[in-house]
Formats: structure tokens, C-alpha cells, sequence
């Protein structure tokens, strides 16, 4: 059968369109408040080392709900709501959701923590796991000072191999744009 683009899947253009997709409508679109009442939603842009897509760049969006300013307070440089991201790397790409609680530090810099569900496609060589199969599984990640580790667990759910299921793992950069 040849490749004419039907029944392929996801490729890691497409991955990265819907990424841009994402993160290019507004925060109150994907939120469904009020603009004069919502926190804009904070992009998250990033690069790391692991398994199993070994060098990896990505991009996300972190949508937040309304926190209502009381007067003679701060604003809160907090975040709490749901993540939305993606990316391509030299062993494959993946795409991933969940909640996150994320704290800006200074400019560029945030701490916090999240839980995500992931599904990666790897590809010609990824690292510690079968090349062009598809893995669901979960992590968390911990971001301390826009170093974020995380660590998880996937299971294959296509392809053909031995490693049925696989410990995930990164060690990188997380930048916020947008505060």
C-alpha cells in the first residue's frame, strides 16, 4: 500500500501545527470566562534530555483559572489549571496533558509541579524503548527555578517490540512567555 497520507497517524508536523494551534487562541477561548476577569493563559517553551525522545524540544500552554483580585492585596504570581503540551525530538515526539500548579521566581523563572497523561510515537531511534511504536502512560514533573525533571511510566499500546512497558524520564529547561 503506498503512503498517501491516509490512516498515517500523527506525524511530528502535524503534532507541532496543533501545538501552535493551541497556543495561539486565547486563554479565554479555551477557558470560557470573561476576558476582564481571567488570567491569560502562560506559554511554555522548553527543551530537555531523556527517554525516549532523547533530545526534545517543546512547547505548551498552561490555562488558568479566574483569580479574583481583593483589594489591598498583591497580585498572585500563581498559577493552578490545566496543561496542554507537546513536542518533537531526535527519538520521537509526544503530546501531553494535565494539571499543573506552577510560581513565577523571577522573570523567566517559575517553580511548581504537575501530573500529566502522555502519549509519545517514537521513532528511528529513541531511547530505551521499541523505534516506531506508540506509548500512553503518565509523569510528574518538578520545576524548580525553570529546571524541570519528571519522570513516568508508558505502556505500549501499537507497534511491534519487547519493551511492553517503559520508565520515562527528562532533565531540562521549562521558560514561561506571557506572565
Amino acid at each position: 500500500m503506498g503512503r498517501s497520507g491516509v490512516g498515517r497517524g500523527f506525524s511530528p508536523a502535524r503534532l507541532l501545527i496543533l501545538i501552535a494551534a493551541l497556543v495561539s487562541l486565547p486563554a479565554t477561548a479555551l477557558a470560557g470566562q470573561q476576558p476582564e476577569h481571567s488570567n491569560p493563559a502562560v506559554v511554555l517553551v522548553g527543551g530537555q534530555y531523556g527517554s525516549p525522545t532523547r533530545i526534545f524540544g517543546s512547547a505548551g500552554v498552561l490555562i488558568a483559572p479566574p483569580k479574583p483580585l481583593k483589594p489591598g492585596t498583591s497580585p498572585d504570581s500563581s498559577r493552578l489549571g490545566v496543561l496542554i503540551t507537546g513536542g518533537a525530538g531526535t527519538g520521537g515526539f509526544r503530546g501531553g496533558a494535565g494539571l499543573s500548579a506552577l510560581a513565577l521566581e523571577g522573570p523567566f523563572l517559575t517553580t511548581g509541579f504537575d501530573a500529566l497523561f502522555t502519549i509519545t510515537r517514537t521513532g528511528d531511534s529513541p531511547r530505551d524503548a521499541d523505534s516506531h511504536a506508540t506509548y500512553a502512560g503518565f509523569e510528574a514533573g518538578l520545576v524548580l527555578m525553570s529546571v524541570r525533571l519528571n519522570a513516568g511510566v508508558a505502556h505500549r499500546v501499537s507497534g511491534i517490540g519487547t519493551k511492553d512497558t517503559i520508565f520515562t524520564w527528562g532533565v531540562g529547561v521549562q521558560i514561561p512567555i506571557g506572565w
